[in-house]
């Protein structure tokens, strides 16, 4: 619900404040006076792109806030998936700076223009004499009659099936095209497999085959290089062991009076290390053998791995063999792609039945509450100076699913007697329109929680009777919603518990407009000053008594 509305510097108004009740509120004023500056405020907030025209004074930011009670709605989800802070009186503002940027927040968090339109079309719904597309929408259509039926649940519970049906259908279909392609490939990954498979990659490191390569190809000089440093370390006279262990035997002298020095331990290490090379050198010397035919198989696999790094663009062997092993998941889809497919075709058929099942019951509970919807709005109508008028809906089987069943819908109608029924688009006239819309939106407003409805002059074109019958409707909606209606008629404002007029006036050479929130005296010269213009006769303000003693024997 609407609670408040603050506007600042905007078109003709400086600084508005406006509280809200709940009920049908009614605004009044004269053509002119700025009834269609504030609704666009008010879409402005909701929503709507900004303008920098709209600004009154162009040095200073337009300002516009809405406060709503949104307790029991249920909007906690929607708050926390747009990251917005939820409280039960929610604020909206908009706020144009005279650059021409516009910025919108919801609970002082910034947010974007689309995430505040969605969030403001859950709470409030602006309806003018000129939008009345809903009722060709067979969306709407569906929606209003499974209010009624009281099956939104089942209703969302069987959109949810329909997308993972189709989902499930998706894939399916997408298997059926690749199966081709799996089983035209099978052949060649299976080639390519196998090569990979033989390959043994995870015996073999590159850089160990590379340094036995060099080591083969040049075993002999390697040889000698090493027999020729072992002579000079192990030489008969002379070699270094020997030499080593003349200068440990003259450390052990010395050592006795250079007690601060390690010149012995470190010469015992030196003579330690150099046995021990020699001793590795003796080692290699006698491994080392020139091998042509090991050298032969180590050129081989060096040629078997590179060709495979290059035929499959691999930089290591690591990354082959994760090719091989992805070849071979192909390789066990290619075998596996009937029995997923008939998995999925499986799971398709038990999705249809339970589909079809859900849509028979949501078909059932809709055909057992139309003709009393039928009932409600043809008596409406009446009431609304539509005595002739007779309207019924057509549903059909569909072959396919949609959001709503395996039906569609079609809305037939006709305000005169004798004349057939035939789709609403081509038999019913913008007013007619108007009035259908009002009467369907008090038959929704009985069986579902709708947001704030504000109706822009839905009353145009009509008088007398059918403006009270109007005022009547209106006012038994604002006991199961808060309606806000803008009037330029006597018997329709009279019906509101609230009753606002817009003003426009001059102060220091500016033209202002303002709301004045009226009390039952006010109220009367209002609906007077309506029916008899500038003038205001005795004889209207009788009149004007009389329509609030109706209204008031409504409540």
């Amino acid at each position: 619900m609407l609670i408040n509305l603050f506007i600042s510097n905007y078109a003709l108004i400086k600084q508005l404040e406006l509280n809200f009740n709940s009920g049908l509120t009614t605004i009044t004023g004269e053509t002119g006076a700025g009834k269609s500056i504030l609704l666009g405020a008010l879409k402005l907030v909701l929503g709507e792109r900004a303008d920098l025209h709209a600004i009154k004074d162009k040095e200073k930011k337009c300002v516009i806030e809405a406060t709503f009670d949104i307790t029991n709605l249920n909007l906690e989800d929607y708050f926390e998936t747009n990251d917005l802070d939820y409280e039960d009186l929610t604020i909206f503002r908009r706020e144009i700076l005279p650059s021409g940027k516009s910025r919108a927040f919801v609970n002082d968090v910034p947010t974007k223009l689309n995430v505040l339109s969605t969030l403001s079309s859950k709470l409030i719904d602006v309806h003018s004499q000129f939008e009345t597309a809903d009722l060709l929408n067979p969306s709407f259509q569906f929606q209003w009659v499974d209010a009624v039926a009281g099956q939104q649940a089942e209703i969302e519970y069987f959109r949810n099936l329909l997308e993972v049906y189709h989902a499930t259908l998706a894939d399916k279909k997408k298997l059926e095209r690749e199966k081709s392609t799996y089983q035209k490939e099978l052949d060649y990954n299976e080639f390519l497999h196998n090569e990979l498979l033989e390959a043994n990659l995870e015996d073999f490191s590159l850089e160990e085959l590379e340094n036995e390569q060099r080591l083969l190809e040049n075993a002999e000089e390697t040889a000698m290089r090493l027999s020729e440093a072992f002579q000079i370390l192990n030489a008969e006279e002379l070699g270094v062991v020997d030499l080593m262990a003349q200068v440990q035997l003259k450390a052990k002298q010395f050592s006795e009076y250079l007690t601060n020095s390690d010149l012995k331990a470190r010469i015992d290490s030196l003579l330690i290390e150099t046995i021990d090379i020699t001793s590795e050198i003796q080692v290699k010397l006698e491994d080392i053998e020139a091998d042509p035919n090991r050298l032969m198989d180590v050129q081989a696999k060096l040629n078997q791995l590179h060709t495979l790094l290059q035929k499959h663009q691999a930089v290591d062997i690591a990354e082959l063999i994760k090719i091989r092993d992805d070849i071979a998941v192909k390789i066990k889809k290619s075998f596996s792609v009937e029995d997923d497919i008939q998995r999925l075709e499986d799971e398709v058929f038990n999705l249809e039945k339970r589909l079809n099942t859900l849509a028979q019951s949501i078909r059932k509970k809709r055909l057992e509450v139309i003709p009393s919807i039928e009932k409600e709005i043809t008596k409406t109508l009446k009431e609304l100076g539509m005595p002739d008028a007779e309207l019924k809906f057509r549903l059909t089987k569909s072959d396919i699913f949609n959001n709503f069943g395996q039906e569609d819908i079609q809305l037939l109608f006709t305000a005169n007697k004798g004349m057939p029924l035939n789709l609403i688009e081509k038999s019913a006239s913008g007013g007619e329109r108007s009035r259908l819309m009002l009467a369907i939106k008090e038959s929704v407003s009985k069986n579902k929680e709708l947001p704030t409805l504000i109706l822009d002059e839905i009353d145009t074109g009509v008088s007398g009777k059918v403006a009270g019958s109007i005022g009547a409707v209106m006012h038994r909606m604002g006991k199961h919603m808060q309606v806000i209606s803008i009037t330029h008629l006597p018997q329709v404002a009279a019906y509101g518990q609230t009753h606002l007029k817009v003003v426009k006036s001059k102060k220091d050479d500016t033209t202002v407009t303002s709301v004045i929130n009226l009390n039952h005296q006010q109220r009367i010269e209002e609906l007077a000053q309506i029916m008899s213009g500038y003038i205001i006769t005795d004889a209207a303000k009788k009149q004007a008594e009389e329509l609030l003693k109706i209204s008031v024997t409504t409540d």
